[in-house]
């Protein structure tokens, strides 16, 4: 069990002892095209500010009490990022309800007497398919075997050269408690309560063994298909600006506060390939935070060593939290600082320094070989989620006027690492629908506009498929099918993904379910 710091545990307290409710408003426009202001709440006493992969928040203080809980009613809000002017900047306006000695301050000293424990109440996952019955049948173990395979490639070569990866986004499973509509709202794997769940299914959701099995069904022997789980493993969170403040949550805490679970013990070691004898890709997700001049860098360095323990091992991070020098400086110290509003980016020269990092831990540990031997990779994916590109509508007057990856034809190709740029915008109706999402992903991977993806470099998408517990713009209005992202059936009225032709927008290599 992992053990929480002091400053750690207060990070959790103070999240907890704040009441709000979550406010979205849009970025300015720039474009013709519609602009949405939404509003949601949830009984959930998990807020997006502590779970959160998009919203940011502010804090309305309020008359303290020595002995209330707050409940954050609040909802995360999903990215509607198809429209040229980028999306809703969502806010969430907490209340603290922290004795009058307490501030809302991550570094501050707890005092023992005025942290009481929060009792977690059982509660059974409400209904989010038409199902009639939303109760967690036990389900059966898959057949596993001792040793892993390998995973299938040629030497040198991606694994994402021959193969789709398909995979559950989220902060990570639920527990059965009040928290579980929270760990719901924010992503896919919420609606698991466990790694066996996970791969198996539930009643609520079929198991990512099934649909990797569907997605690699139509591709034939030409490409086949891997299963993955994406974790946020350093979420963005809203605090009081202060020296040293990284603005991160992490999963370790989160999960040992609201679950009394180890992290690594629930959401790691199970997904090892010699406890699951078949290929499997495990990605942290990491939303940088504040990491100074370079944050892709500063979180893949603390995030390096776990790649002694998982063969599997890959990453993402996340611009849009990130923390700029200049956003930092503008926000007074005690005041509170959002991550993601404005939108944060990174550029190409962090990025590459990043895989040279990764490049020279391998090498000097001496993983590549050790990684393949144990059913993982010789090689790291590095991925880097995006809605905003400059090549979006590039010729146009509602034309993207920022990118979130800043020079990104200046990203190189190093060995043993491969890029991946995943579009993560959300084909709600209100912006464009499918149509819309179709068409920036494409120009977001366009092969012409940043050679690399033609050099070792591969695409992802996100897909948003319905969630009740989400306002309708939080979604995919037309969440694309297994078929369609392996490119074997169009996308009516849209188009299709393909592995080549002038005709066909580049066929995902990875697909994250959030």
């Amino acid at each position: 069990m992992h053990r929480l710091s002091i400053v750690a545990r207060l990070k959790v307290l103070i999240v907890l002892l704040l009441l709000g409710l979550l406010l979205a408003g849009c970025a300015a426009a720039t474009s013709p095209m519609p602009v949405a202001v939404a509003t949601q709440s949830s009984s959930s006493p998990l807020a997006s500010v502590m779970l959160t992969p998009s919203p940011s928040a502010t804090i309305t203080p309020a008359s303290p009490s020595a002995t209330s809980y707050a409940t954050l009613t609040a909802t995360p809000a999903r990215r509607a990022t198809d429209t040229p002017t980028g999306k809703p900047s969502p806010s969430v306006t907490l209340t603290p309800t922290v004795p009058p000695s307490a501030t809302p301050s991550p570094s501050a000293t707890a005092s023992p007497t005025a942290s009481p424990s929060v009792t977690l109440t059982p509660t059974a996952p409400p209904s989010v398919t038409p199902s009639p019955s939303a109760t967690v049948s036990p389900i059966a173990s898959p057949t596993l075997t001792a040793a892993p395979q390998t995973v299938s490639g040629v030497e040198g070569e991606s694994i994402l050269a021959r193969n789709q990866v398909i995979g559950d986004y989220g902060r990570g499973f639920s527990y059965g408690n009040e928290h579980d509509d929270s760990l719901k709202q924010l992503g896919h794997t919420g609606f698991f309560r466990s790694a066996q769940e996970y791969l198996a299914g539930n009643d609520l959701r079929e198991g990512i063994l099934s649909r990797a099995a569907q997605l690699d069904a139509p591709n034939g022997p030409e490409l086949g298909a891997i299963p993955a789980i994406y974790i946020i493993y350093q979420g963005a969170i809203s605090a009081a600006n202060a020296s040293g403040q990284d603005f991160l949550l992490s999963a370790l805490a989160v999960h040992e506060y609201i679950g009394g679970a180890d992290f690594d013990a629930t959401h790691m070691d199970p997904f090892l390939p010699q406890n699951l004898g078949r290929p499997f890709l495990i990605f942290l997700d990491h939303q940088l935070g504040y990491g100074g001049s370079t944050p892709v860098t500063n979180a893949i360095k603390g995030m390096l060593p776990l790649l002694d323990k998982y063969p599997n091992l890959h990453f993402f991070v996340d611009p849009e939290f990130r923390v700029t020098d200049e956003h930092k400086a503008s926000i007074p110290d005690g005041e509170l600082l959002s991550p993601g509003m404005p939108v944060g980016h990174v550029d190409a020269a962090d990025v590459n320094q990043a895989q040279r990092l990764i490049q020279a831990y391998v090498a000097e540990h001496g993983l590549a070989a050790w990684r393949q031997e144990q059913g993982g990779t010789a090689e790291v994916i590095l991925g880097i989620h995006q809605f905003q590109d400059l090549n979006v509508w590039k010729d146009k007057p509602y034309a993207d006027k920022v990118t979130m990856i800043v020079d990104k034809e200046k990203i190189e190709r190093v060995p043993g690492v491969t890029v991946v740029f995943d579009y993560d915008g959300v084909g709600a109706a209100i912006w464009g629908g499918a149509r819309v999402k179709h068409e920036r992903y494409w120009q977001t991977m366009d092969p012409t506009a940043y050679p690399l993806l033609q050099q070792g470099a591969y695409p992802a998408i996100k897909v948003f498929p319905p969630n009740e517990l989400l306002a309708p713009e939080r979604y995919d209005d037309y969440a694309f099918t297994l078929p369609q992202l392996a490119g074997q059936e169009p996308i009516p009225g849209v188009g299709r993904f393909g592995l080549a032709g002038d005709d066909v927008a580049p066929l995902p290599r990875v697909i994250i379910i959030t």
